[in-house]
């Protein structure tokens, strides 16, 4: 009778770690894969990002309704290593209801806490606009942001985005206006590292 107890125990233990070996083998490729394999190189990523601006000019409160600053970028980076990236990015953006549009050109650097792809990270952007403005004007942008693993190499990210944006549009013939304004909202993107 004890024997059986005895060989059951044994028998048991043995069943517990086998199974604990093979959930710690599969954390470890769950962690292996989960690591970014650059340490310096190029990689893209694709953004859309929907603004809620705050404030406009002071001076003239009565510019224009503008609800909401929305686009689509294209970010190129460059890892230095695992945790610093700088960044040109470009695209489209528009703001809503009026109808202005302007391509973005930014440059600016991406810091990761961590090297693999569950990562937070900051980023700071400086640019101007192009395109349907009358003035180039400047842009200043930061956020905070979260990057999560979709696929092997492709991440996607999700950020708080803070924007500061000053532009110049002919409205009326030979009557300049300038738009200060800041904003805040969400980005979202997938890019390949």
């Amino acid at each position: 009778m004890e024997k059986k107890w005895f060989f059951s125990l044994l028998l048991f233990f043995f069943f517990l770690n086998m199974s604990s070996q093979k959930l710690i083998k599969s954390r470890q490729v769950i962690e292996k894969e989960e690591t970014l394999s650059y340490n310096r190189g190029f990689g893209i990523e694709i953004q859309s990002l929907l603004l809620f601006p705050t404030n406009f000019d002071e001076a003239d409160p009565d510019l224009f309704d503008i609800n909401t600053v929305w686009g689509f970028d294209a970010i190129v980076k460059y890892a230095f290593n695992q945790e610093f990236q700088i960044s040109v990015t470009t695209g489209y953006e528009k703001l809503s209801p009026i109808d202005i549009s302007y391509i973005p050109l930014t440059f600016g650097f991406r810091f990761y806490t961590d090297e693999t792809v569950k990562a937070a990270y900051l980023h700071a952007d400086y640019g101007f606009h192009l395109g349907d403005v009358d003035g180039a004007g400047y842009i200043v942008r930061a956020g905070l942001g979260y990057r999560y693993p979709i696929f092997k190499q492709f991440a996607g990210t999700i950020e708080l985005t803070f924007s500061m944006q000053n532009l110049q549009k002919n409205v009326i013939v030979n009557e300049e206006k300038y738009y200060f304004f800041r904003a805040f909202g969400l980005s979202a993107g997938f890019g390949i590292n």
